[in-house]
């Protein structure tokens, strides 16, 4: 089918990081204050003044946030794979800033990464638990990013959480999570898929004062 055709193609130019185009890969930010002065920063203060979710592009981003300090130096941002999580902060007003990549990173995603480890920004990432998920983990935490609340310990919490009669089975290519080696074998054991079952958990980390390291997550 074109459209499936269409959707490989483009889950190939970003693994190989090669961009397209500036507008269709998105990141979603929630809580993002810049501290600049300029008017994009003074923007994102705006919009995370007014609870409003933005969508960060690469045009944008080599455009008026060209060169823009994202986060200051030392703090602490929190990344999600599941656009389900950041929706849900964003109901609970959560006061700390969340990115969602809603999959595998774009490029655009994978620039904020680097422009936010580059500026000594803090990340943290969190991600389905099945294969794919636990995937875009491993790359990021090749690149820096500290997994949250992803060790083997938080699967078989989640497992538990989950009604027996809707448990999803895992697909796709086992991976090893170097991170935590428990939680592939605890994945390989268990052979279910978690997706959204850590929100209870999540939202409090992003609505207390974050003082943490996230190594502490």
């Amino acid at each position: 089918m074109q459209g499936v055709e269409a959707a490989a193609r483009r889950e190939l130019w970003t693994v190989l990081e090669v961009t397209p185009d500036l507008v269709s890969g998105t990141v979603l930010a929630w809580g993002l204050r810049p501290p600049g002065h300029d008017l994009w920063s003074e923007m994102m203060r705006q919009r995370a003044h007014l609870g409003t979710v933005t969508h960060l592009t690469l045009q944008e981003l080599r455009g008026p946030a060209a060169g823009v300090q994202l986060a200051e130096p030392g703090s602490l941002m929190s990344v999600c794979e599941n656009p389900q999580v950041l929706q849900a902060a964003a109901r609970a007003g959560a006061p700390s800033p969340l990115l969602c990549t809603s999959g595998n990173p774009a490029s655009v995603g994978w620039q904020i990464v680097r422009e936010l480890l580059g500026s000594s920004v803090r990340l943290r990432y969190h991600g389905d638990f099945d294969w794919p998920g636990v995937t875009i983990a491993g790359r990021l935490y090749a690149n820096g990013v500290v997994p949250w609340r992803m060790q083997a310990d938080d699967y078989f919490s989640a497992v538990a959480m989950l009604p027996a009669d809707s448990r999803l089975g895992l697909e796709g290519v086992p991976v090893a999570t170097p991170w935590d080696p428990r939680l592939a074998a605890a994945m390989h054991e268990q052979q279910v898929a978690v997706q959204e079952s850590l929100l209870e958990v999540l939202l409090p980390d992003l609505t207390q004062t974050l003082r943490l390291s996230p190594i502490d997550r």
